[in-house]
């Protein structure tokens, strides 16, 4: 299992948010584009597999909100 870390700016945020948003449902309005829902973007793209292949999201805090750094677990097989 190999762990990259990459860092996403707040606009990478919210392109992820529309794909999810587009594969996944859900109600593109539950979310403002403020620097205040950011963390409830990633708290839901936490709970979603977005990305094919059974690879898993993990988001962790950072102090400055234009970019975060994302863990990406990429899981073999």
């Amino acid at each position: 299992m190999s762990k990259e870390f990459f860092h996403l700016t707040k606009e990478h945020i919210y392109i992820i948010h529309e794909q999810s948003i587009k594969c996944f449902g859900g109600d593109p309005g539950y979310y403002d584009y403020t620097e205040g829902r950011i963390e409830g973007i990633l708290a839901h793209l936490m709970m979603m597999k977005v990305i094919r292949n059974q690879w898993k999201l993990h988001a962790f805090q950072y102090q400055n909100l234009n970019v975060i750094p994302i863990l990406i677990n990429l899981r073999n097989g």
